[in-house]
């Protein structure tokens, strides 16, 4: 069950962020100066980066231990 909770919103943060980055994307592309390659370069480097630290949150997302959590009351775990 935590699992799935921390999923739903997890999905919501990453289709925030596919909106978000979309929409800088288009701008990049539709307001740079024509002829001027450091739009098309920064357009690249942005979706790398992007890309590098969607997978990293999805590591460390599927590395968490959802298990400890289940015998939580809710809003009240601490874990030492």
């Amino acid at each position: 069950m935590t699992f799935t909770i921390a999923a739903i919103g997890f999905s919501g943060f990453v289709l925030f962020y596919a909106l978000f980055a979309s929409a800088i994307i288009y701008h990049l592309r539709a307001y740079v100066l024509p002829g001027w390659t450091a739009g098309r370069i920064s357009i690249i480097i942005f979706l790398i980066l992007s890309l590098i630290l969607l997978y990293l949150a999805l590591f460390y997302f599927l590395k968490t231990p959802w298990g400890l959590y289940a015998g939580c009351p809710l809003f009240n775990c601490v874990t030492d």
